[in-house]
């Protein structure tokens, strides 16, 4: 299957893309507690969506690489 991206409202086409993402979790890391890491974007792709009419961009540009850090803990 071939991907070409997405057409936008001014006839321009925005070009297809991969994301990739990494998660890493320890359970009962600390007893009680999860531990979990998360890396979105990791290659840091630049990429968008189109916009529509109530925006003023042809293609809204979205975040690069981002990270998450989370602990959940247990009763």
């Amino acid at each position: 299957m071939r991907s070409t991206g997405r057409r936008t409202l001014a006839g321009n086409t925005d070009p297809a893309y991969t994301l990739t993402n990494l998660s890493l979790l320890m359970p009962r890391a600390l007893r009680r507690f999860d531990l979990s890491a998360t890396i979105y974007n990791i290659f840091n792709v630049t990429y968008g969506n189109p916009g529509t009419t109530e925006h003023l961009q042809d293609v809204i540009l979205q975040d690069g690489r981002s990270f998450r850090l989370k602990t959940t803990m247990h009763f």
